[in-house]
């Protein structure tokens, strides 16, 4: 029987975004989104501001696996909670929104959304 980190992890979705003029790529996690944070995300509208910023910190750290964003010595930004909350509001917003989106297909056409994305089963580091 398969771990659960496994059954989470070994499936990553490549997805790229625009985030003011700069295309952004990401690898995220589909399978990482469990049913208690898609209950939150159902509620978001009803949580405070300062809940809202740590839900969406917490859900960008769980789901991206992987990112081109670059810190100031142009190394790979280290996908953790501190630099997530460092990003500008924006960047958050449109990290999450295009994970959202490339998840779940708009109703009536079944085709996902405008964020281009592609399936890759590989191990997430």
């Amino acid at each position: 029987m398969p771990k659960l980190i496994d059954l989470i992890s070994k499936e990553v979705k490549d997805c790229e975004l625009d985030v003011e003029g700069e295309v952004v790529h990401i690898a995220y996690r589909p399978k990482a989104v469990t049913s208690g944070l898609f209950i939150e995300w159902m509620g978001w509208k009803d949580l405070s501001m300062a809940a809202r910023e740590s839900w969406t910190v917490a859900m960008i750290v769980a789901l991206v696996a992987s990112w081109d964003i670059l810190d100031d010595a142009g190394a790979p930004l280290p996908i953790t909670a501190e630099n997530v909350k460092a990003l500008p509001t924006a960047v958050n917003d449109a990290l999450l929104g295009a994970i959202m989106a490339d998840m779940f297909p708009n109703p009536p056409s079944g085709e996902t959304s405008s964020a281009k994305s592609k399936r890759r089963a590989t191990q997430a580091k």
